[in-house]
């Protein structure tokens, strides 16, 4: 009771009712009711006012201490960023009304997150260049789905748009999953009657051997038993094909995402537009082939001919990537052999690293970083060395630059949103003001596993402890004007 009277106690409570508020109440889905219990629960209703406007007003608080931080910091960090060229994921989202997101994809920092009166272009355009008003960077790249206002909005600032690899796999799988699971389902009754008959016929001979036998002439068991043998293979036949015609297929739909790099994760080799779009065409036909096949359904088709339609997009990104890296290697004014080294090597080499970061398993990790160390052994790194410090610091910038806008997917936005799907139900609204507080927090504040936020990694700067610029502005807990009912009956 003295510790919670004296000055370090009055500390702790002061940042303990700070961190229920920013924790459980901005990063968590706990509301102001629960944050009330809990202070109950703990007797801190003891020293702390715990009803629920008390409370109210210190969330109110903390919302509006995060949002003045990203005002503070923002203009900071961005005069001291330096210039970028990037890509940006983008895509809208309903939970009331329209939402406009847009992140950039390697940093996994939210350039925009607002409400819209719509999704047209105009609106995209005039959000997003209002978004990077302040920001030294040009972008490049929009990576987005083929909504048409996206696709406006990407000729409307300049940007190459990139597709999504998600909404061409999606709509086949849609079209073909099923379809194809159940065009196993007659050749596999059909075998498995066929089986039955064979067997059957077995057995009636071998009880006939047995005897006693019937009196007159016996079947031609041998005959019956050849001819079911032959139908049961025919049928076993048809089985292994349906189950080889699905398993293509899948492998088709799944080479779409193995196809679309523009360097051979498995080699290093590099894989122009030409390439990709015959390993992009290949994967399409066995899929129509599979598709008539089974006697897709008309829908089928039609989810099959939007995803076709795709393709052409994602091989004119793998024709953008090439073209950007030259078109950014001509100021630099290389000689020929470091121009064909970079291209050749410190491309390739560059993209696994970063493929090697994504990698979804550790096995496929050191595949990655196998194929790049081997990479890196077998060049002749001799041409650098007729380059001066400042050409080899900018030729690497320019490297990892066109790795960076290569954006095949959007993934990063679409779990965005998905967060926010989960923050509206809760809530069953989100006010612009907590809105803008759960963007500074995954800005400023979520970390990855290096400790970095993806305002210092978009920025190339760390800001300031949030939490702590925040404790450093918020009123001391209010004490509770009535004590609690608990401490009154005793």
């Amino acid at each position: 009771m003295q510790f919670m009277e004296s000055p370090a106690g009055l500390a702790f409570l002061h940042r303990q009712i700070g961190a229920l508020h920013f924790v459980f109440g901005h990063q968590g889905l706990c509301g102001v009711d629960l944050i009330c219990l809990w202070l109950e629960v703990t007797r801190v209703d003891v020293f702390v006012g715990a009803s629920y406007g008390v409370q109210r007003t210190a969330a109110a608080d903390v919302t509006n201490g995060i949002v003045a931080f990203g005002t503070e910091q923002r203009p900071r960090l961005a005069a001291q960023m330096p210039p970028r060229t990037i890509a940006l994921a983008e895509d809208e989202t309903f939970p009331e009304g329209v939402w406009l997101v847009a992140m950039d994809p390697v940093t996994g920092f939210i350039v925009l997150e607002q409400a819209a009166d719509n999704h047209e272009a105009a609106t995209w355009t005039a959000a997003v260049t209002e978004a990077t008003g302040d920001l030294k960077v040009t972008i490049a790249v929009s990576a987005a789905d083929e909504a048409p206002g996206l696709a406006s909005h990407a000729a409307a600032i300049g940007a190459h748009h990139a597709p999504d690899l998600f909404h061409v796999q999606r709509p086949l799988w849609q079209a073909m999953g099923r379809a194809l699971a159940r065009s196993l389902e007659a050749p596999a009754a059909a075998l498995e009657k066929a089986t039955a008959v064979r067997v059957s016929w077995r057995e009636r001979w071998d009880r006939h051997l047995a005897g006693p036998r019937p009196v007159g002439r016996p079947l031609d068991f041998k005959r019956y038993l050849a001819g079911a043998q032959v139908v049961e293979d025919q049928a076993r036949q048809a089985n292994e094909d349906a189950i080889a015609l699905k398993d293509n297929a899948y492998a088709a739909i799944r080479r779409l995402s193995s196809a679309y790099h523009p360097i051979d994760p498995n080699s290093g080799a590099l894989r122009d537009a030409a390439c990709v779009q015959a390993d992009l065409d290949g994967a399409l036909a066995i899929i129509n082939v599979a598709a008539k096949a089974i006697r897709l359904p008309f829908a089928g088709r039609k989810l099959i001919a939007k995803a076709g339609r795709v393709l052409p997009k994602m091989v004119a990104t793998i024709a953008f990537f090439f073209a950007e890296f030259d078109r950014q290697l001509d100021p630099l004014q290389l000689p020929p052999a470091v121009h064909d080294h970079a291209r050749r090597v410190m491309l390739p080499v560059a993209y696994l690293a970063r493929l090697a970061q994504r990698a979804a398993t550790v096995a496929d990790r050191q595949t990655l970083l196998a194929v790049r160390q081997d990479l890196i052994l077998r060049a002749d790194v001799a041409c650098l060395a007729t380059l001066l410090p400042e050409q080899r610091r900018q030729l690497d910038a320019v490297v990892l630059t066109c790795i960076d806008l290569f954006a095949r997917s959007t993934s990063c936005v679409e779990g965005r949103n998905g967060r926010l799907a989960l923050w509206h139900h809760h809530l069953h609204r989100l006010s612009s003001q907590r809105l803008a507080s759960l963007t500074i927090i995954h800005n400023y504040w979520l970390r990855r596993s290096d400790g970095s936020t993806a305002a210092e990694r978009f920025f190339g700067h760390p800001p300031d402890d949030l939490f702590d610029w925040i404790l450093g502005r918020l009123d001391m807990p209010a004490r509770p004007t009535v004590a609690p009912a608990r401490l009154a009956a005793s």
